[in-house]
């Protein structure tokens, strides 16, 4: 705002606080899949905790620590966003009849325990209606996630 104190403060913190953050995704076009979760720093984090991490600790892009991340957790914390113009996956629909999720039930999915409502909400996300993906997740999930009202 032009005062001295801003100025001051742009000066002392800029190194800190402005710099090109590093992302987790390769592909600038992908998104960060929140609810997947990666070993890392001796415990279990969310893909979204490397924002946290890139931040307090000044990962800047490009540098050997920023590839060295996205090189081994790019490829499971991100995904390339659908287009919405065509219908998302739909777990609990068959033909043109929706049903229930048992969001609750636990099943295995991309190698990892996870709910129903987990496994609903991901292929949501990143699966088109009418995609090989979307119909294997039906014919091995339906039977334990979808029921009738």
């Amino acid at each position: 705002n032009g005062t001295e104190e801003c100025t001051s403060s742009i000066s002392e913190f800029r190194d800190f606080c402005c710099f090109d953050k590093c992302t987790i995704c390769m592909n600038e076009t992908e998104m960060v899949d929140w609810e997947t979760y990666v070993d890392f720093d001796s415990s279990s984090q969310s893909c979204g905790n490397f924002d946290w991490y890139f931040t307090s600790n000044v990962v800047k892009k490009g540098s050997q620590e920023c590839t060295d991340l996205q090189m081994a957790y790019s490829e499971k914390c991100c995904y390339a966003p659908i287009d919405y113009t065509v219908p998302a996956c739909s777990l609990c629909k068959q033909g043109e009849v929706w049903y229930d999720l048992n969001g609750d039930i636990q099943v295995e999915f991309e190698g990892e325990p996870r709910s129903c409502n987990e496994v609903s909400n991901s292929l949501f996300r990143k699966s088109e209606d009418s995609s090989e993906i979307c119909a294997q997740a039906r014919s091995e999930y339906f039977d334990s996630c979808c029921f009738v009202k």
